[in-house]
């Protein structure tokens, strides 16, 4: 009997030694994980970084030379200065899909530009030009984010409705920050939460302006990691469109 209890006794210690291994090695495997994942955010982020949704366009308007079509819409259309002296798009495409019936939406177009800081100049004019029409229909030019950071801003949405109530000017920073300012200060949030408490009983003034300023990273092109994304402060990038 007491040899049974001791193998039993010996078998349960084996077991938990044995859990506690795999117990570490599901935590490293979920951490890898989680760490490429993160690379491939970034990567794709990078990938799209020259790239513009154009949203509104009739299907079949650009004819058989969608990038031809998308440059010219941009010179005739937005009129912009600023673009470099060899402004071209590598490729333009139709979002694949089947076509939808009349009477709806048409799929998006996105434009691969050679020259990132033509899109910074395309965006920037979009907003502030007026209103770009083909047979009526209005154009809109946006920038090309991932999934995840778009819903990331479009948690916002609701906060910045309530900036424009207010009067209170806002932009967003990449990959999801809000920016606010008034009365000549600034105050950055990660996440619409943070935001919400600050715009609440109007908290806004007696909250400090320097402590949710993100960390500048070494260059203006760095990229925040997947992990900070809606987080705590991070690297601030100047918001590209």
């Amino acid at each position: 009997m007491n040899d049974k209890v001791k193998e039993n006794t010996k078998d349960i210690k084996a077991l938990k030694t044995d859990s506690s291994t795999f117990k570490k090695q599901i935590y490293d495997l979920q951490s890898y994980t989680s760490e490429i994942a993160a690379k491939l955010e970034d990567l794709e982020g990078r990938s799209r970084r020259n790239n513009i949704r154009i949203i509104g366009v009739p299907e079949k308007a650009e004819g058989l030379a969608t990038d031809l079509f998308v440059e010219k819409l941009i010179v005739e259309g937005l009129h912009p200065r600023g673009l470099s002296k060899i402004f071209s798009n590598e490729r333009a495409h139709r979002v694949p899909g089947v076509p939808p019936k009349p009477g709806t939406p048409p799929r998006t177009i996105i434009a691969k530009l050679f020259n990132f800081r033509d899109r910074d100049v395309i965006l920037q004019v979009a907003r502030s030009a007026p209103p770009v029409k083909i047979d009526n229909a209005q154009v809109r030019f946006f920038p090309d984010f991932t999934l995840q950071v778009e819903r990331a801003r479009r948690g916002f949405n609701e906060v910045k409705a309530a900036l424009r109530n207010e009067g209170l000017q806002y932009s967003m920073m990449f990959p999801a920050r809000l920016r606010v300012e008034k009365n000549g200060k600034t105050w950055y949030f990660g996440s619409p939460a943070a935001a919400w408490s600050g715009l609440k009983g109007n908290q806004l003034e007696r909250l400090p302006t320097t402590h949710n300023e993100p960390k500048r990273c070494g260059n203006n092109n760095s990229e925040v990691p997947l992990g900070r994304l809606g987080g705590g402060p991070g690297c601030r990038v100047p918001h590209r469109g």
